[in-house]
């Protein structure tokens, strides 16, 4: 009796059927465009380029690349009607059989829990109907499959089938998928990788290999004893494809070089270049500034160079940038240790006092307006208290009389403030906008010592500005876009050759001091160090919140900073020597070059002299000094103390 009720029900539910069939198809065929089928409009992605060429990653809501059906092998369409509608070629769209196994299983459970989709209705769903298991839809999908069948080939349903299916991290259709596991194209698929993508159509957040090759491979195996049973693989070739690893070579199974804050910040960048729809949708191609191999390489130094430190001071993070001096395109970048643990772009975000990286700046004012030179002198000594604070030394010693270069060398912080109180302010802080820091700068002496609170990306900008002759060039990373005709619809504008933000007599003067700090610096790392010119200042702020440092060979400017992001105190765990140093050094070393020399401004000549006194030699001997000054000055017997 519980049998004929049953089946009196499923009669019941074919009439029903019907009669709503003919009822959706009066109603959704006049609103439906079926010639889009094989032919639909997909959306085209952004593809961003890295400066040596090639793709870096892309913009997208679909990874998709279109092929034809003959340009797919034969073992992808086997291992796809295998799993998928193995009588494709003989319904007309839908299956009657597939369609009662369907309401006897759904009704003995009680609740939806099998489909009867042919890749037809597979292919109306995809591109029409909506997802939910309703029998609304499926009535209209059935309607829809038997149109679609009477204007298109079984090949051509087929194909556009192909295209469309979604196969798990953002893939859709075989090619993007095959491209992305294995960097082949749909034609050269073996039956075991066939096997595979036709696996994961069931169930993408499970059985794409991406997410668990585990899981995968047993679906795989599936599918592949489905194959063999529909006699598209023999006995040989089902055990040799069954036993095979899954090795994924391809974009979807290997890390990018680029982190995941590369990928936010373009993103923010053109997004508000273009808007999302655009940047989604329309096939643009942008020309990025980072070199692939720079920045490869900064990833892999940084995370290992971190997570040493990380041993010492777990919550310890930090950035990297670094620029092409001549022109403050951004060569490559770091945002953090972590994208997946933290999405705070370091680079660009974190704002902290920089320390003793503006000295620097101090010096180049107090050259122009003292018209003092690095051979001046001034006494390192105690200061009364100004407002109830005084300067200390990290060594908390005061070494008498010294030179002005001995000063940045060795990072006094006594010889800054008292020219800051010689100098003034307002000099100062020009010089410190001039150079691209932001602000805000309180005219206070604290200033002279690095109370300014900046970005990676802007400390950059500022050595830069000191290295490149004293020309100030903002930090990039966009050269230009095209559309999907080629035409450019932005290129970077502005002022390419940068402004002038100090004098090139100055700042010649300070690099050249920058200089003699990285030769103390490379006796410790023999046959380590950067090849050719390098200028370099170490930074460290009060209470150790942040270590820094900056520098410069003649074609690139790099800074590193490590801090925590509470700010919190690195407890003297962190230094700015012994690692955000080595961090950078190891980065440019590569890029570097012994034929790699700074050009000096006019007027200037090399000296020898005594970092204390200023007394001058006639030729280098062991602990002098060699620095540049002005010619007319060159020939002084005595330095003046200036301060």
């Amino acid at each position: 009796m519980r049998y004929v009720k049953s089946l009196l029900l499923v009669m019941m539910l074919f009439m029903l059927g019907g009669v709503s069939g003919f009822f959706f198809y009066s109603v959704t065929f006049p609103l439906l465009d079926v010639d889009e089928l094989p032919y639909g409009v997909y959306s085209k992605p952004t593809c961003v380029l890295g400066a040596r060429g090639t793709e870096l990653f892309r913009f997208e809501r679909e990874h998709r690349t279109p092929i034809t059906l003959s340009q797919v092998s034969p073992h992808v369409i086997n291992a796809f009607l295998a799993a998928e509608d193995r009588t494709f070629f003989d319904h007309q769209g839908i299956s009657l059989r597939g369609i009662l196994r369907a309401i006897v299983v759904n009704l003995w459970k009680r609740r939806f829990v099998q489909g009867a989709s042919t890749i037809t209705q597979q292919v109306i769903k995809l591109r029409f109907a909506a997802s939910q298991r309703t029998l609304a839809r499926k009535v209209r999908e059935q309607v829809l499959a038997l149109l679609v069948e009477g204007l298109y080939s079984k090949e051509q349903i087929l194909e556009t089938y192909l295209n469309l299916v979604y196969l798990g991290a953002g893939l859709y259709g075989i090619e993007a998928a095959a491209q992305s596991f294995w960097k082949k194209s749909a034609a050269e698929l073996t039956p075991a990788e066939a096997a595979l993508l036709a696996g994961i159509v069931k169930s993408p957040q499970s059985y794409c290999p991406v997410y668990d090759l585990e899981r995968a491979k047993k679906r795989r195996n599936i599918v592949l004893q489905c194959m063999r049973r529909c006699g598209f693989l023999d006995d040989a070739v089902y055990t040799s494809s069954s036993a095979e690893s899954i090795v994924l070579t391809g974009r979807a199974g290997s890390s990018s070089v680029c982190s995941g804050y590369i990928r936010e910040h373009i993103q923010q960048e053109l997004e508000q270049l273009l808007g999302r729809d655009r940047l989604y949708n329309y096939g643009c191609i942008v020309q990025t500034t980072l070199d692939e191999q720079m920045q490869q390489r900064a990833e892999e130094i940084f995370a290992t160079h971190v997570s040493e430190i990380k041993k010492k001071k777990a919550n310890v993070d930090g950035a990297a940038v670094i620029l092409e001096g001549e022109s403050g395109a951004i060569r490559a970048f770091i945002g953090g240790y972590d994208f997946s643990r933290s999405q705070f772009n370091r680079a660009f975000q974190a704002k902290r006092q920089i320390g003793s990286l503006v000295k620097p700046l101090v010096y180049i004012a107090s050259l122009q307006q003292l018209g003092a030179t690095f051979r001046d002198t001034c006494v390192d000594e105690i200061l009364p208290e100004i407002s109830g604070w005084s300067p200390r030394n990290v060594t908390r010693r005061f070494e008498g009389e010294m030179t002005l270069a001995h000063a940045l060398v060795v990072s006094n912080n006594i010889i800054p403030v008292k020219l800051f109180l010689e100098v003034g302010a307002d000099p100062i802080i020009r010089v410190l906008r001039a150079c691209g820091l932001p602000g805000p700068f309180d005219p206070y002496p604290a200033l002279a010592l690095g109370c300014t609170e900046c970005t990676p990306v802007d400390v950059a900008q500022m050595f830069n500005t000191v290295i490149q002759q004293g020309v100030s060039r903002p930090p990039y990373c966009i050269e230009w876009i095209k559309d999907a005709s080629g035409k450019k619809v932005f290129r970077r504008d502005g002022n390419i050759g940068g402004e002038s933000a100090v004098s090139w007599f100055y700042s010649s003067q300070v690099v050249s001091v920058l200089q003699l700090i990285s030769r103390r610096m490379s006796a410790s790392y023999p046959g380590k160090w950067i090849a050719g010119d390098f200028a370099c200042k170490t930074g460290t702020t009060n209470q150790q919140r942040s270590c820094w440092f900056a520098g410069a060979t003649p074609r690139y400017t790099g800074v590193v900073y490590l801090g925590c992001d509470s700010n919190d105190s690195l407890e003297r765990v962190v230094y700015s020597g012994r690692h955000a140093m080595p961090l950078l050094v190891e980065i440019l070393r590569p890029f570097s070059s012994s034929e790699d020399h700074f050009y000096h401004a006019p007027g200037l000549v090399e000296v020898f002299v005594n970092p204390k006194t200023g007394a001058p030699y006639s030729e280098y001997i062991k602990g002098c000094y060699s620095f540049l000054c002005p010619e007319d000055g060159a020939e002084k017997v005595l330095s003046r103390k200036i301060c």
